[in-house]
C-alpha cells in the first residue's frame, strides 16, 4: 500500500516540476527581451523584472506599462528596483511583446487543462492526486513549448538518461 502512494507522490512532484517548467520558459522569454534583474538573479536565483530596463523596453508602447500597473503587484507599487510576475501575468507581457509563444500559450486549452489540474493537486491548491496521464499530458505541453528555446532538447534528454546497466 505505501509503494502505491509512494508513485501516486513521484505524478505530483513530477507535475510540480513541469508546472515551474512553463513558469520558466516564460522566465527565459522575458531574459530574451533584456527584462531580468542580471544581479537578482546571479545573487538570489530568482527572475525578477528590472523596473529601468522594463521602462527602456516599453517606452514605444506606453500600454504594457499601464497594463502591469493595473495588476497591483506589490513591488511594482512600491516601487522598488525590481518586482516579480506570476507566470500568467509573464506570458501577457510577452504578448504584448508580440511573442508568438505567448499567443499559442493562451490558446493552448491542453495546457490549460493540464495546468488546472495541476492546480486542483496536494502540491498546489487542492487534495486531488495526479495520476500518470495527467503528469505525461503536462510533459507533452512542457516538450512542446520547451522546443521554442532548444529544437534538439530530446536529442539532449535522450543523452542525458541515465545508462541502463546489464
Amino acid at each position: 500500500m505505501l509503494i502505491v502512494k509512494l508513485k501516486k507522490a513521484f505524478f505530483d512532484d513530477a507535475v510540480a516540476r513541469l508546472y515551474r517548467a512553463i513558469e520558466l520558459i516564460a522566465q527565459v522569454s522575458l531574459n530574451i527581451h533584456d527584462l531580468i534583474d542580471v544581479e537578482k538573479f546571479k545573487n538570489h536565483k530568482v527572475f525578477h523584472i528590472n523596473r529601468k530596463q522594463f521602462k527602456t523596453q516599453t517606452k514605444f508602447d506606453p500600454e504594457i506599462p499601464k497594463m502591469v500597473q493595473n495588476w497591483n503587484i506589490k513591488e511594482y507599487e512600491d516601487r522598488d528596483k525590481t518586482f516579480k510576475v506570476p507566470k500568467d501575468k509573464s506570458y501577457k507581457i510577452l504578448e504584448a511583446f508580440g511573442e508568438d509563444l505567448a499567443k499559442k500559450y493562451f490558446a493552448d486549452e491542453r495546457l490549460k487543462n493540464a495546468v488546472n489540474k495541476r492546480n486542483d493537486s496536494i502540491l498546489a491548491h487542492g487534495l486531488n492526486p495526479m495520476n500518470k496521464k495527467d503528469a505525461e499530458d503536462l510533459y507533452n505541453r512542457v516538450l512542446y513549448y520547451s522546443k521554442f528555446f532548444w529544437v534538439d532538447i530530446e536529442k539532449y534528454m535522450k543523452m542525458a538518461e541515465f545508462p541502463k546497466f546489464k
